[in-house]
């Protein structure tokens, strides 16, 4: 059986949240399917950096309709952990080859504070302290990288952050996309701490890593509760 679905218009995380689901959907009921990657809007327009075992992903042509509805209750937290393992990334960062825990910082739009996922700025700044406490009080972690999107913010963050942690810089170049370096990153540590209440971003990087999220709120105050990741609480 092949079924058609036609992807959200939306960021990196919500997208790989439904090549997910059809993942799962695909191991259960033994079938393959074709993936509208929809680069509705151009300050959410993306390349493919990504391919899967069992979804087939393209930008080209939308289909006349979805088959399927997506509903994440409807899977098991083994069934989305097999899921991510058909998902990988189509390049690779050899320069990325010892251990560390990463730290995700984002603010922008979700600083609009319009819904249970965003927040204020004095939540982010809180949200900060607390894990940067948590980072100063534990010096066993040799590597710390430090993925934001902004920089004023990372430069105050890395400012209260103890002077003897090593913090890697990363080496952004032309050749792949900043968000997916970003995500790819977060998905090859040993710990992700998510800085913002709620990010899509980090909460999918976590599962297609298998690395455990760090959150600093109660996860059924946010939609995180429904991605079914391996989290540690505050």
């Amino acid at each position: 059986m092949l079924i058609n679905f036609n992807g959200r218009p939306d960021g990196l995380g919500n997208r790989i949240e439904e090549l997910i689901l059809l993942e799962a959907y695909c191991n259960r009921n033994k079938c393959k399917c074709n993936y509208y990657w929809n680069n509705l809007y151009q300050y959410r327009t993306y390349d493919i950096y990504l391919k899967c075992k069992n979804v087939t992903i393209q930008k080209n042509q939308r289909y006349a309709k979805s088959d399927i509805a997506l509903n994440s209750a409807m899977y098991s937290k083994e069934e989305i952990n097999n899921a991510c393992q058909n998902i990988h990334f189509t390049f690779d960062l050899p320069w990325l080859d010892f251990k560390y825990h990463s730290v995700h910082i984002r603010s922008t739009d979700k600083l609009n504070n319009r819904d249970k996922d965003e927040f204020t700025w004095d939540t982010l700044c809180d949200s900060m302290n607390k894990c940067i406490n948590v980072i100063n009080t534990n010096m066993d972690v040799d590597n710390y990288i430090i993925v934001a999107d902004d920089d004023d913010i990372k430069t105050k963050f890395l400012k209260n952050m103890n002077s003897k942690i090593n913090v890697i810089n990363i080496p952004y170049d032309n050749v792949y996309p900043k968000e997916y370096i970003d995500l790819y990153i977060l998905s090859k540590s040993d710990l992700i701490y998510m800085v913002p209440k709620f990010s899509s971003f980090s909460t999918t990087a976590s599962l297609l890593g298998s690395t455990k999220l760090y959150t600093f709120f109660d996860e059924n105050e946010t939609s995180l509760y429904r991605y079914k990741a391996n989290i540690l609480k505050h």
